[in-house]
């Protein structure tokens, strides 16, 4: 669009000091300007999918204009559900979600709004900067309480905040962990940006590889995964080559070299660019020239310099397309060389653990009417520590089940759902909009709702359900 290719060019040809002045000027905007994020459900909503405005390119340039001067640019504050506003002290991928994409959980946020009304208590275990907390305060009102578990210092003091700047008396942060014991625990802090991925034991960052996808014709086209850090592909004797390394989600790569063997079988770059795509240059400091191929990007993709290896990044989905003019008559091999980036945590400290029972069962505090919990992995951990609360009191539970990350520690959908089975629950995802039933029996990455029978009616009348898809399996429309 032309409004993108401007601001390109003013960033590419105006003085750090201009650039700077532009960057206030658009957080400016950002604040005043922005609508509140889309609350209509969504069927197949992702972290990171495009809204349906044309204006999101755009905001995703300004996005980054914004992440190239934090100490101007942050705090900034977005507009939220319910009129509330949440300031983000840096860039994350949150605050991205907010102004680029302009949307986040909705479906969950649909199916949450039926439940929580004026004086009821909702437990959000894994607050984070209190996207979930600060709604939920709203909802349930002056009469209502909100308790928010947070272990890390940075995002407690967040959360903390965007209770102050939304005067939020009902909201309550306890800068503890949650487990199924007492105890105190590591908590790893990952960078800014990644905010949301802190985790006990260790990053709940993934270590993603893209895809690979080739082809000699520009028709008929072959994929390949990533073998590790080398990965070989033989081709035989071609005139062009096409090499994309890409994903439909976020990944992060270092992408040292791209070999062609035998040295010299490309005579130069294969000069063609899709109509998505736009040309890109490799930055200066990187050590390869990747054979001398033409280069473009699509998506969301960024190339940068790091210690000498392309780093390709892409928050929503993109990539990168290598493309050369081939020897003939010569067979050629491909080597890739490269790997994720490495899951360093910013810092390490040691937390207090503390399960629901001992905190919530005291003598005046109220009935927990929502439990919301998302811990990177350590979701089962919670629930344990949680047993009489929910055994007692019955609320209904918003948990992340997500299979890589239970994986990682030692966990699984299958322990949960037995789990939730076991104390009588029925399980509903959102993902197509609206509540269905869910079996976590096999591959899930989303969050659950676990609902007592009191709740059942309410739940599969939102759906659309009748009481027969329980025992049939079968989502039977009413």
């Amino acid at each position: 669009m032309t409004g993108n290719r401007r601001v390109s060019r003013f960033f590419e040809t105006h003085s750090e000091e201009q650039v700077r002045r532009m960057a206030a000027l658009v957080r400016t905007l950002a604040e005043r300007e922005i609508a509140p994020p889309e609350i209509a459900p969504s069927a197949g909503w992702q972290m990171g999918k495009p809204a349906s405005d044309e204006g999101q390119d755009l905001r995703a340039q300004l996005w980054d204009a914004l992440k190239d001067f934090p100490e101007t640019c942050f705090p900034i504050r977005l507009p939220w559900l319910e009129g509330a506003v949440l300031e983000f002290r840096h860039a994350n991928e949150t605050g991205r979600q907010l102004y680029v994409n302009r949307s986040f959980d909705p479906n969950d946020f649909a199916v949450l709004s039926q439940f929580l009304k004026p004086g009821a208590t909702f437990v959000d275990v894994g607050a984070n900067t209190g996207v979930y907390s600060v709604y939920a305060a709203k909802k349930v009102g002056p009469a209502g309480h909100v308790f928010a578990f947070e272990p890390s210092r940075r995002e407690a003091a967040s959360l903390t905040r965007n209770a102050d700047l939304n005067r939020l008396t009902n909201l309550r942060c306890l800068q503890m962990a949650v487990g199924a014991a007492d105890g105190t625990a590591t908590l790893s802090v990952a960078e800014e940006e990644f905010d949301g991925h802190n985790s006990l034991g260790g990053l709940a960052l993934q270590r993603v590889f893209p895809n690979i996808r080739y082809t000699v014709d520009g028709e008929n086209f072959h994929w390949s995964s990533f073998t590790g850090r080398l990965t070989q592909l033989a081709l035989g004797q071609v005139s062009q080559l096409e090499l994309l390394i890409y994903s439909d989600a976020a990944f992060d790569f270092m992408l040292e070299d791209i070999q062609l063997r035998p040295p010299g079988v490309a005579i130069g770059p294969w000069l063609r660019m899709d109509a998505h795509e736009k040309a890109a240059e490799i930055p200066h400091l990187v050590k390869s020239d990747f054979a001398g191929a033409a280069t473009c990007i699509f998506g969301d993709a960024k190339l940068k310099n790091f210690n000498g290896a392309l780093r390709i990044s892409s928050t929503s989905g993109g990539g990168v397309a290598f493309r050369w003019e081939m020897g003939p008559s010569v067979s050629t091999l491909v080597n890739v060389i490269g790997s994720p980036v490495a899951e360093n945590a910013f810092e390490q400290y040691t937390v207090d653990v503390v399960p629901l029972d001992a905190l919530l069962l005291k003598p005046g505090t109220p009935k927990v009417d929502v439990l919301k919990i998302d811990v990177e992995g350590f979701e089962i951990e919670v629930l344990e520590g949680a047993r009489k609360l929910i055994s007692e009191q019955r609320p209904l539970i918003l948990i992340e089940v997500a299979n890589e990350l239970l994986e990682a520690k030692n966990s699984s959908a299958a322990t949960i759902a037995h789990f939730l089975h076991e104390n009588g629950y029925v399980l509903f995802d959102a993902a197509i909009g609206k509540p269905r039933l869910v079996d976590l029996m096999g591959e899930h990455s989303s969050n659950v709702f676990a609902v007592p029978e009191a709740l059942l009616d309410q739940m599969l009348k939102l759906g659309g359900l009748k009481r027969s898809a329980l025992t049939a399996g079968l989502e039977t429309t009413q």
